[in-house]
């Protein structure tokens, strides 16, 4: 086979850190697999693979998916080093496909955990000011669109700039039971700590309040969830993914189990694994070298089988940004609301409409209203884990409270995720 060929496994629908079931191989790289052999699904698992039709004449300089029919299609044009393979043609084994990924330097990597944290809590504060709020509200009060940090006015209070709400808190929350528990998930922990947490916190949503009021009274965590689909569960997993961002496949089981605390709803749990996926990918993916197809691709694997409708809004998400619809009337049918599936794919969409201007993304998120914080979160944090810490305007560091211990955690993170 001539050079390196880098496929999806549409077949068996692996993702990383899974098992492919078809072909024996582990997967590591985030938004591809390495499968060079077909075996048919019927086919016994020691019977011998097939070479899948017209591998040996694939440039290797393109990305391909492998349709189950085993037809290539290319995805995009790459420029990858070439390696060797081993003259049976049988797939080298995992320390040669680890080698075989884009080198990346430890102070890059560090950025990016960086990034999404203060991303994340730069959004929030960002959209504080316009949390609950109609877009005629926001400019009748602010005397038009937000530009930038700005203190909340309310009726009898008002908030400083740079205030956070409870994405900030539950995001160092998850952070830290995670640190302790030298980077395994442990819910009984988890648990315990939401509760203690619940009389600081701050605008937490109707459903994580009953659900973790339910903790306190004695309840497991297991049946703790309340049957919503709200965003609760969703913006408090980035660092987890963080911490997971090289096993995809085991980011989405422990997303789906962090998210079961609070969250029990089908559109609530497909939201939470979307995001997870979307900030561990992104984190792995080279500055300028985002392709979206196959970026959301991915996205809607991660998914497969979890919700339909959460599919559904992916593809919405696809069509909206090739129509170069005005970003307000795409917001306004979207809706940006505290439902996971209104709040996500805006966020998605404000993102990927302006991957290079985080600026400009999470300020026409946060301008949308209604919960600004959640969709302002959502965005800002997509675009920390793409451009690091270094793409955002050193004016959102400087103005949030929370900077020091955010930076703090993110380092420990990646120490803690280089470790395991």
């Amino acid at each position: 086979m001539a050079g390196e060929v880098h496929v999806n496994c549409t077949m068996c629908h692996a993702l990383a850190g899974d098992q492919c079931s078809l072909h024996g191989v582990e997967i590591e790289n985030p938004a591809y697999t390495v499968c060079a052999q077909f075996r048919a699904p019927d086919e016994a698992a020691d019977s011998p693979p097939h070479r899948l039709p017209g591998l040996a004449d694939l440039s290797p300089d393109w990305i391909y998916e492998i349709d189950t029919t085993g037809e290539p299609t290319p995805l995009v044009q790459v420029a990858r080093r070439r390696r060797n393979r081993p003259s049976t043609g049988k797939l080298p084994p995992a320390s040669d496909l680890r080698a075989a990924q884009p080198e990346r330097g430890q102070t890059d990597l560090v950025d990016r955990f960086r990034g999404a944290l203060l991303g994340l809590a730069a959004g929030e504060a960002l959209g504080f000011p316009a949390e609950g709020r109609s877009p005629q509200d926001i400019e009748m009060i602010y005397g038009g669109p937000l530009a930038g940090m700005t203190a909340r006015i309310g009726r009898r209070h008002t908030w400083p700039v740079g205030q956070g709400a409870k994405d900030t808190q539950l995001v160092q929350l998850v952070g830290q039971s995670l640190l302790e528990a030298h980077g395994a998930l442990d819910a009984d922990d988890l648990a315990e700590r939401l509760v203690r947490w619940l009389p600081a916190a701050l605008k937490p949503g109707k459903s994580t309040i009953a659900a973790i009021e339910s903790l306190a009274e004695g309840h497991h965590w297991c049946v703790s969830g309340v049957d919503s689909n709200g965003a609760g569960g969703t913006t408090r997993v980035v660092p987890l993914a963080l911490l997971r961002h090289r096993q995809l496949g085991r980011l989405r089981q422990e997303a789906v189990l962090q998210c079961l605390l609070t969250h029990t709803g089908a559109k609530s749990l497909a939201g939470t694994v979307l995001f997870a996926t979307a900030i561990a990918s992104l984190v792995e993916t080279p500055p300028g070298r985002l392709h979206r197809a196959a970026w959301m691709s991915l996205l809607e694997r991660a998914i497969r089988g979890i919700d339909l409708e959460a599919s559904a809004r992916l593809h919405e998400v696809t069509l909206a940004l090739d129509d170069g619809q005005a970003p307000h009337a795409v917001l306004g049918r979207f809706k940006t609301g505290g439902f996971v599936l209104e709040c996500l794919p805006s966020a998605l969409y404000c993102f990927l409409r302006w991957p290079q201007d985080p600026v400009r993304a999470v300020l026409t998120a946060v301008n949308a209203g209604f919960d600004a914080c959640a969709t302002g979160a959502m965005t800002g944090a997509l675009a920390g884990a793409y451009l690091g810490l270094s793409g955002l305007p050193e004016a959102w560091s400087r103005a949030l409270p929370v900077t020091d211990p955010l930076l703090r955690l993110a380092d420990q993170l990646h120490a803690l995720a280089e470790e395991t």
